[in-house]
């Protein structure tokens, strides 16, 4: 059988199909109960060992351990003991940050012809070099190795699904949806007379399962398939990685732009370390007809972001056939024009360049073919020909190309849009594109990938831009104490650069010196300065990048944090005041008491403060009680056997609606304990 290149007609029931994923889309949403991912600062130097002695403190579970794309871990612990546990971890000082995992979905299935588009047909051009011998990882919910018309390097493959650390994957590579197998097909189906060709059929494919079977990812198995790309065990560098997933970011339950959200840090921290080991990412911008700022990880300035386009004939100039986007048997119930902008793309600013998406013809799991949409396969379309680019550079014995200069050379090559019989041959270079796509409603004019053009990318023009993307600080705060405030910087040219950061308060306060720092182009780090306010009120704290030569966006050199800052006698922190044990013998078994005082900062009694901890020493398992106006309450554990001589109780936070746990506080005027732990003896 030849390859199928051209348009054929959608069958089956697709519309099913597509509400089917839309309600997935719906339910996908949000917060993992319990499990948190914690990014450890710069101090520590082996995340495994921390990990472990934090779990022993605070008891909770290790999922995994982050070494390459962040350093830090996966944790898990009861939905009710979590608030407190994060109180008490963000106050250690090896901890930079603790966020909840969160869900994310797979962006494809509303349902590709578009290798002709894309101008990759074999013998045209540079197409002729296939992308031979580019690592490219797809990562998605694995491929299906066995299919035919696909050659997976299974040794290099992995499971990272469900929290749990990254396993070697079985051979043949196994899919547990279809949708790997579908972005793979698209990349680098086999050039071998049958089903379809991919855009780069030379290409090593690198399968990277994030997605299990009910099609279900989180923040935490995203960096841990990062994290399996980045260590040491791989043989040599991933050229591109595609992402064809995405999550919603919001705030208090309205879209909200995902740059500078405490909660997508380790997440954007991730990509950026992939990013800054050499490898291109390219992202699908998602199916949602929203703005990608509110949309990870295509929002992230370490991704190539990639929306979608409809074409009927693979051609350009607008001439063809609408494009069907769903159909009830032989019904179309929804189309659009030939060569116009998907109508469920997202679209804005951050996206870069546009692919084919609509109705393309797709390798399916076990075999064959199937037809779908969605800019799960515009992006794979986007990061064939990368894979040609850089194929191309190492032809010419240059390095690879930086992923910066790999996304510059997809807009500059790609083509704009014209209508017409003449359409085709107009690009956007350094000047940009005349015109936007047809029922793009955003007017950014973003060119269309095309492999017969990338060849033809001249030196990159010199791109100074440096940025504060983000100030992250504790609120609120009391005055004479020292807090850190991390600066978060970028390098968003194409050189690298040298600049000063520093950080002002609007009142007073003592701030460390300017820091000094050098950032190649594409890479970004976080400054740490030490910050002692002096007056109360709100401070508005401000972290500066100065101007680098050459600059001319200057408007984001600076990024601010408001912070609420309090005098020491106003009560703001919680902090136990007292343990006192005691023991009660049931017979063969006992039971361990511990009577736990909880006070604030001026040493008032505090009702309705939740103290939440961790039994250990002949015993195991968590325990948690509530004040009562005398700022008391009492945690047992019962049917404790004889032969167990005591037991320990330790407290690990305290959750209260308007104050905050401050473990430094703790005391035990008694003596019998050190204000954090006692130990209850057998009566």
């Amino acid at each position: 059988m030849s390859k199928t290149r051209a348009s054929l007609m959608i069958r089956g029931m697709h519309f099913i199909v597509m509400l089917a994923f839309t309600a997935l889309f719906a339910h996908a949403q949000g917060v993992i109960p319990g499990r948190y991912i914690v990014t450890f600062g710069p101090t520590v130097a082996d995340p495994a060992a921390a990990g472990q002695q934090l779990s022993l403190a605070h008891g909770f579970q290790i999922r995994n351990v982050y070494r390459y794309a962040l350093q830090g871990m996966l944790i898990e612990v009861s939905p009710a003991a979590g608030p407190a546990l994060v109180e008490a971890l963000r106050r250690n000082p090896l901890i930079r940050s603790v966020v909840q995992d969160r869900q994310v979905t797979l962006t494809a299935q509303t349902d590709p012809k578009g290798v002709r588009r894309v101008a990759a047909e074999p013998g045209i051009g540079i197409r002729a070099n296939a992308g031979a011998g580019i690592d490219v990882a797809v990562m998605d919910s694995g491929i299906d190795s066995a299919h035919q018309d696909l050659d997976v390097d299974a040794i290099r493959s992995a499971i990272c699904i469900d929290g749990n650390p990254c396993v070697p994957a079985s051979n043949p590579v196994q899919d547990a949806v279809g949708h790997g197998t579908s972005v793979a097909g698209v990349i680098a189906a086999l050039d071998n007379n049958v089903d379809l060709v991919g855009v780069a059929p030379g290409a090593n494919l690198i399968s990277v399962q994030v997605f299990n079977s009910s099609g279900q990812s989180s923040d935490g198995d995203i960096i841990a398939g990062i994290d399996h790309l980045m260590t040491p065990n791989q043989p040599n560098l991933v050229e591109v990685v595609n992402m064809s997933f995405r999550e919603i970011c919001t705030s208090g339950g309205v879209n909200t732009p995902c740059a500078g959200l405490p909660e997508f840090q380790p997440l954007e921290t991730a990509l950026q370390a992939l990013t800054n080991s050499g490898t291109t990412i390219v992202a699908a911008s998602g199916n949602d007809a929203i703005d990608t700022k509110f949309v990870m990880p295509a929002s992230s300035s370490a991704v190539t972001a990639v929306s979608a386009m409809a074409d009927s004939n693979g051609q350009p100039g607008g001439g063809g056939s609408n494009v069907c986007l769903s159909r009830l048997g032989n019904f179309c119930l929804q189309s659009t024009p030939d060569d116009s902008y998907a109508p469920f793309a997202n679209f804005g600013s951050v996206v870069d360049v546009t692919a084919p998406g609509a109705d393309e013809l797709l390798l399916a799991r076990g075999g064959g073919t199937r037809r779908a949409s969605g800019t799960s396969f515009a992006a794979p379309h986007a990061a064939g020909v990368a894979a040609i680019f850089i194929r191309d550079r190492l032809n010419r014995n240059e390095p690879t190309p930086l992923p910066a200069t790999v996304r510059q050379a997809l807009i500059e090559t790609g083509e704009c849009y014209e209508s017409g019989s003449g359409a085709g041959d107009l690009f956007h270079g350094t000047t940009g594109c005349p015109s936007a796509w047809p029922a793009d409603s955003d007017g950014f004019r973003e060119p269309l990938v095309r492999a017969d053009n990338i060849a033809n990318f001249g030196p990159a023009t010199a791109v100074h831009d440096v940025a504060v993307t983000s100030v992250q600080a504790p609120s609120p705060v009391v005055t004479g104490t020292t807090n850190t405030v991390v600066v978060n910087v970028a390098n968003q040219g194409t050189q690298s650069e040298t600049f000063d950061v520093s950080l002002t308060d609007t009142l007073s306060a003592t701030i460390s010196g300017v820091q000094n720092i050098t950032l190649g182009a594409g890479a970004s780090s976080s400054l740490n300065f030490d910050w002692t306010p002096t007056v109360t009120g709100t401070h508005v704290l401000t972290g500066t990048a100065t101007i680098v030569s050459g600059e001319t966006d200057t408007a984001d050199n600076s990024a601010s944090a408001q912070v609420t800052v309090q005098d020491p006698s106003t009560t703001t922190t919680t902090h136990v005041g007292d343990l006192d044990r005691a023991s009660v013998s049931n017979g063969n078994t006992w039971t361990a008491n511990v009577t736990v005082t909880i006070h604030d900062n001026n040493h008032g009694l505090v009702s309705n403060a939740t103290v939440n901890g961790s039994w250990s020493g002949g015993t195991t398992g968590t325990g948690s009680c509530t004040t009562n106006g005398n700022g008391q309450c009492t945690v047992s554990k019962s049917g404790l056997a004889k032969r167990i001589s005591s037991v320990t109780f330790s407290v690990t936070g305290i959750s209260h609606a308007s104050l905050m746990y401050s473990s430094g506080g703790n005391h035990d005027p008694d003596g019998d304990s050190n204000g954090s732990s006692i130990v209850v003896s057998k009566p």
